[in-house]
């Protein structure tokens, strides 16, 4: 089993020939100024260099080089499109900057920029989560900013559309599911798509059954009907936790990778699926859930901070939201093993395996009794390292600053947290996150 600061470090290892180069996502998200300080290199001449040249002529930057990897007689915008390994010497200094013009080639992209020492790179997403972040303040024509925001507000109206049918049909699939199935029932960034993709062909992923309920403009009894079949059912559920800070920052984070151009100013994070039950979730309250970034991320977090404080979103209080309201379970009723990690739980037509995600690697075999599957093995999917955002999201947890209230909601006394956790666990943990807090 990994400690937290195990877990950190093995992190680093794998960043560190990253981290090496000049990739400045989380700085020019920081400061978009560094964008119109540089001198531009696109490397790229697909689909995305043209969103990028595109986006830089719209705010008055005319790219110095058009680069890709072969060498080609292509020309782009009128300009030739150069090689990666021709302009290295030429361009390797600082007052460049190279913007990465992929969403699927990146990483081998990044490994060719390697030998860059003195050139800042960014990811597209660095790019455009920086102009998104500072539209208001940045100074970006104002024509430009129209544009955007028309974009955005018309992303925004599409993506709460499809939020709420999503919640709808996680409902319907669940009754729907077979009784053989594993259901990996939990709250996000908790290891839930690597146990999914471990149980090959028979099971499903849920992160909430009880949001459709709490819409506003869904049929309550409709609903109700699929609820009570999915009471009837024999289920076997895993379910797992996270320390808080650490799942809060993934979660913040998670997929805001995806459509991030223009659509909406918030990530698609999971915090809309669950919180008080007795809150009525219309397009207003939902706005409220998925926090907006605005600012700083360091800004935007602290929206999100208060945000999970203030309505109790954490990853402990989603088993009375969820767990409780369908099942009628306590899960806070039977004593959590600390030690080794994890809790089977018998009640009703319900069993229920609860695991600590830092023991995942450790359970295997507890996992594969519980599901009857002795060809299980955990195969690792959704990892933060492996995301466009990873490299801003090494240096965020870097630079994050908590807010004391939202520090203290989870590290003063909280017995939810105790419930899981060991006294030296929660030291430790304590101990590690208390250097960031303002």
């Amino acid at each position: 089993m990994y400690s937290f600061d195990d877990q950190c470090a093995l992190f680093k290892m794998k960043m560190e020939w990253v981290l090496n180069m000049t990739i400045i996502d989380y700085e020019l998200i920081d400061d978009l100024t560094i964008l119109f300080k540089s001198k531009i290199i696109i490397y790229g001449a697909g689909h995305w260099a043209e969103e990028v040249f595109n986006c830089l002529e719209e705010i008055g930057i005319t790219p110095a080089i058009i680069c890709q990897t072969e060498i080609t007689n292509k020309r782009f915008h009128n300009m030739e499109v150069q090689s990666i390994s021709n302009i290295l010497d030429k361009f390797n200094n600082k007052c460049y900057l190279l913007i990465i013009a992929s969403d699927i080639y990146y990483k081998e992209m990044l490994h060719m920029c390697k030998k860059f020492e003195a050139t800042k790179v960014c990811t597209i997403y660095g790019f455009y989560t920086s102009i998104k972040l500072h539209m208001n303040e940045s100074g970006l024509p104002e024509k430009f900013k129209i544009k955007l925001k028309a974009g955005m507000d018309a992303g925004q109206y599409i993506f709460f559309q499809e939020l709420k049918i999503y919640a709808v049909d996680q409902l319907v699939n669940a009754a729907l599911t077979p009784e053989d199935y594993i259901w990996i029932y939990q709250p996000g960034k908790v290891g839930s798509q690597s146990i999914c993709n471990s149980i090959q062909n028979k099971s499903i992923q849920f992160h909430s059954l009880t949001t459709a309920h709490k819409l506003s403009d869904t049929d309550r009894n409709s609903l109700e009907f699929y609820l009570q079949n999915i009471r009837k059912k024999k289920i076997k559920i895993i379910s797992a936790v996270r320390e808080p800070i650490s799942h809060d920052i993934a979660a913040f984070f998670q997929n805001s990778d995806l459509h991030f151009w223009p659509f909406h100013d918030f990530n698609n994070n999971i915090f809309w699926l669950y919180g008080d039950s007795n809150v009525s979730l219309g397009t207003q309250e939902l706005k409220k859930r998925c926090s907006p970034w605005k600012k700083t991320l360091n800004h935007s977090f602290r929206n999100l901070a208060n945000l999970i404080t203030d309505c109790k979103l954490d990853v402990f209080s989603w088993f009375d939201y969820e767990i409780k309201e369908v099942f009628g379970i306590d899960i806070y009723n039977y004593a959590f093993d600390k030690q080794k990690g994890y809790v089977i739980i018998e009640e009703k037509n319900v069993q229920i395996l609860i695991v600590k995600m830092e023991c995942l690697s450790s359970l295997e075999e507890v996992i594969s009794d519980f599901i009857s599957d002795e060809k299980y093995n955990l195969i690792n999917r959704n990892k933060a390292s492996e995301k466009m955002y990873a490299y801003t999201y090494e240096k965020f947890k870097k630079n994050v600053r908590l807010p004391r209230d939202y520090f203290d909601y989870y590290y003063n006394h909280n017995s939810k947290y105790e419930h899981f956790y060991s006294e030296n666990e929660i030291t430790s943990n304590y101990r590690y996150w208390e250097k960031y807090v303002f």
